[in-house]
């Protein structure tokens, strides 16, 4: 068994303004925080071995984050990139790769990766100058991509007053490399904000707003073999349910599979929370919950004990 199976990987900030990384035993519930006390908001994850952790940091008023990778074994943290492009979201690949989302030059919002063997760092899909990457994940030798028109979003936005409205958001495999790339689905959607494989790559769990007509926030699985879209968990039916201990799925949503596919952990607002200021904005806290696909019961995974915002959260199987 690997040191990090049935672990979820959780990035969070509190309302004290510090950051930090844990990861989380699904099948014991034993938890062990990674990063802890940054005064940013951190993203990251654990590699599949469990010995290190590549994260998102910034150490500076007018430094842009950058990626670190912090050895879990000796305790030592290293910056492995250095430019003036902020990177966000980084997850570790098989091929001691980590890839992460940044900026192009064009100043698109993109997928970077940097060989942790070789050093080098190159931007996935740069060739294309208007496609633009909602959001990621990496597993078993692939990387997939939720893209979308910039130009597109951009006159939409215009013609609606500042408000997302659906447009087409293509979903995007190719290999570790950024080369053989296929398209494997379309989605209408104002946003999709979290996208992860399953455990054998055969599906990916969605999550966003006004997918495929379903109005508000919601979490989707979708079938890549056919690209077919199936509802699993939308803010319209936690809020219709009275015995639901969620209210709503928190902004940013995020979900992933576990292992056998049966359950999804996802991040929501437990319900009768109270507001609290957290970076600076008045918002509820947010927790982990899961979410059982065939008896649809809900449960708490992790609520952090100081109200806190959860951005990144990922699954190692």
């Amino acid at each position: 068994m690997k040191p990090s199976h049935n672990n979820i990987v959780i990035s969070s900030f509190s309302k004290n303004n510090k950051g930090s990384i844990l990861s989380i035993n699904v099948k014991n519930n034993t938890k062990n925080y990674l990063i802890k006390n940054k005064d940013v908001a951190v993203t990251g994850d654990l590699s599949n071995d469990g010995s290190k952790i590549a994260y998102a940091d910034a150490l500076g008023d007018n430094d842009p984050w950058q990626i670190y990778l912090h050895n879990l074994t000796n305790d030592q943290t290293h910056r492995v990139t250095n430019d003036k492009f902020g990177k966000s979201h980084a997850k570790i690949s098989d091929n001691n790769s980590v890839f992460f989302l940044t900026s192009s030059n064009e100043k698109q919002v993109k997928v970077g990766k940097i060989d942790l063997n070789t050093k080098s760092q190159n931007i996935i899909d740069s060739a294309n100058s208007d496609r633009e990457v909602d959001a990621f994940d990496s597993k078993n030798n692939k990387l997939i991509m939720s893209t979308d028109s910039s130009s597109l979003r951009l006159q939409k936005w215009n013609e609606n007053k500042g408000k997302n409205v659906p447009i087409l958001h293509t979903i995007l495999e190719t290999d570790l490399n950024g080369s053989n790339s296929k398209q494997v689905a379309e989605v209408q959607a104002s946003t999709v904000e979290n996208i992860s494989y399953d455990h054998d790559c055969k599906n990916i769990i969605i999550c966003g707003s006004d997918i495929n007509g379903n109005s508000g926030l919601g979490i989707y699985e979708l079938t890549l073999s056919t690209g077919n879209l199936t509802t699993i968990l939308t803010n319209s039916a936690l809020q219709n349910s009275k015995d639901s201990i969620v209210s709503e799925l928190s902004h940013p949503p995020l979900a992933a599979a576990s292992e056998d596919g049966n359950t999804i952990y996802f991040t929501g607002v437990l319900k009768n929370s109270k507001k609290s200021n957290i970076a600076g904005l008045s918002c509820y806290p947010t927790a982990v919950f899961s979410y059982n696909i065939n008896s649809k019961k809900l449960q708490e995974v992790f609520k952090p004990e100081t109200s806190s915002l959860i951005f990144d959260l990922n699954i190692k199987y």
